[in-house]
């Protein structure tokens, strides 16, 4: 035992050990080490204490975090494009009504806008993912999704 190599007084040690059905338990380990006026230990006072279930929940509880923290992060990603997307939208907008309604331009601008509204409903999954809300689904016709990703490519 390292403590007694060490003259410690007090230890306290985690670690993990195999039971006989294999699996593995975490150990909490401490205690306290009577010496004798020579410095020698004369006796071990100590405990061990099963913590996997407290490893097991700080391991949920990390994995938690982490899962809220990517949800905050797609969260403020979502709100600064869709804050773009609506210029863009904005933008193609005002251009396509001061154009002839004949002119090429147009159909280059409605595909824009198309783009930039398919964009804006990822945004908005985006942010129901960061508010945790219950993403409904919905019947899509594949032949106009298909149509409309041809006119992006």
């Amino acid at each position: 035992m390292r403590a007694i190599a060490e003259d410690a007084v007090f230890w306290s040690d985690e670690y993990r050990v195999r039971k006989r059905d294999g699996s593995y338990a975490s150990v909490s380990d401490r205690g306290y080490i009577e010496r004798d006026p020579a410095g020698r230990a004369m006796r071990v006072v100590g405990a061990m204490a099963d913590v996997t279930a407290r490893k097991r929940a700080e391991e949920h509880l990390r994995r938690t975090d982490r899962l809220d923290a990517v949800g905050r992060l797609a969260g403020g990603i979502a709100h600064d494009l869709n804050n773009m997307l609506m210029s863009i939208l904005g933008s193609a907008s005002f251009v396509v009504r001061r154009l002839p309604a004949d002119s090429p331009e147009v159909s280059e601008l409605q595909r824009l806008s198309l783009a930039a509204n398919r964009s804006a409903k990822l945004t908005q999954q985006l942010l129901a993912f960061a508010r945790r809300d219950m993403i409904q689904p919905q019947q899509l016709d594949v032949n106009t999704v298909v149509t409309e990703a041809v006119h992006l490519l």
